[in-house]
């Protein structure tokens, strides 16, 4: 029987795929979804089985009748290091009256940290030196936070956002940002000097004020 001798998971592919070290094209977020997947059901399959309790339900609302089958626990060692099936909290028998709350759901998907500087590294935004200095500062100032691996904004990132794009957004877009680095690309080859730079700059800034 083949046993893996390196087992690679998501974030260290992704990890390993910026570095250079394991070089690919066009990888998207789907594939690494569906490499996660792979990757825990075959690492789980290498351990022994572990124990399930399954549960199926008929629920009933609004003339409408739907089953659901439900993981209410699992135990095992292949499950505490994969976490190869998705555990759920066990419903109420019975009748049941509920409050429901309607919530606004951002479309945008949200990202993990690789997957945020292989982002900043398609666009042209920063530098390989400065990609983490960049995301360390965002969560130091409160503007984002980490759950589940994944990054997500504050409160006070939607009001800062909002505010510098409703009076500010000509300095604050991507383009301005890839446009800034060029020009300190071009002072560093000596093809633009600071100063002319620095005059331009000012001048925008007294455009918008």
């Amino acid at each position: 029987m083949q046993r893996p001798t390196r087992p690679i998971d998501r974030d260290s592919l992704q990890r390993l795929i910026y570095e250079g070290v394991i070089r690919v094209e066009e990888i998207s977020k789907e594939h690494l979804s569906l490499y996660d997947l792979i990757f825990r059901r075959f690492m789980a399959s290498q351990c022994k089985e572990f124990r399930t309790r399954i549960t199926k339900y008929e629920m009933k609302y609004d003339g409408k009748v739907v089953e659901e089958e439900r993981v209410l626990s699992a135990e095992g060692r292949a499950y505490d290091l994969y976490k190869s099936v998705s555990v759920k909290r066990e419903l109420p028998i019975g009748k049941v009256r509920l409050k429901a709350e309607i919530k606004e759901i951002s479309k945008a998907p949200l990202y993990s940290q690789a997957e945020i500087i292989q982002l900043m590294r398609s666009k042209g935004i920063g530098r390989p030196s400065t990609y983490a200095t960049i995301l360390n500062r965002l969560f130091v100032r409160g503007y984002v936070f980490e759950r589940d691996g994944r990054v997500k904004g504050t409160k006070r990132r939607f009001l800062v956002f909002d505010f510098l794009s409703k009076n500010y957004s000509e300095l604050v877009s991507e383009k301005r940002t890839i446009m800034l680095e060029e020009k300190m690309d071009r002072i560093a080859m000596g093809e633009l000097r600071y100063e002319d730079a620095l005059v331009d700059l000012y001048e925008e800034i007294k455009s918008v004020e």
